[in-house]
């Protein structure tokens, strides 16, 4: 399973970008929601790709993914509570 945050690749054709979703179905097909560094009239795209049809071409730490955790989170837009 790609791992949230990843960078990758298709196999086929030159879409790159990080994966922020992932679907598993029934049948036991896995795709990852994939948004790549291009925009399309401004706003990013969203594609779903099947699993087995991407590289792995780096990966996040999960710092990087999640963002910073613990301490004070007063800089938070909601604020502590």
């Amino acid at each position: 399973m790609i791992p949230f945050g990843a960078k990758v690749k298709h196999k086929y054709t030159p879409l790159e970008g990080i994966v922020v979703a992932r679907t598993e179905w029934m049948n036991g097909c896995v795709q990852s929601e994939v948004v790549p560094n291009a925009l399309k009239d401004g706003e990013p795209i969203k594609v779903w790709v099947d699993d087995d049809d991407l590289e792995v071409i780096s990966c996040l730490t999960e710092t990087e993914v999640n963002g910073p955790t613990g301490g004070d989170r007063s800089d938070h837009p909601t604020g502590p509570d």
